[in-house]
């Protein structure tokens, strides 16, 4: 997540892992590191053919998988 005055919107739809990573560490107090995004990358979480993650499909995801 940037924090250059002129990059200060992000695009739920369309984020960088490290992004994601930056995000969810501030929203939840916890260390979630681009690594962990890239794990659950791997793992079969949705991302764009363009590498980007609609943020609430990736929420979506992570929570279908705590329910199995």
């Amino acid at each position: 997540m940037t924090t250059d005055k002129a990059n200060l919107h992000l695009n739920p739809a369309t984020m960088q892992p490290g992004d994601v990573a930056k995000l969810l560490t501030a929203a939840s107090g916890q260390q979630v590191s681009e690594s962990m995004i890239q794990a659950a990358i791997d793992a079969g979480a949705p991302v764009s053919p363009h590498g980007t993650i609609n943020l609430i499909e990736l929420i979506a995801w992570l929570e279908q998988q705590n329910q199995r």
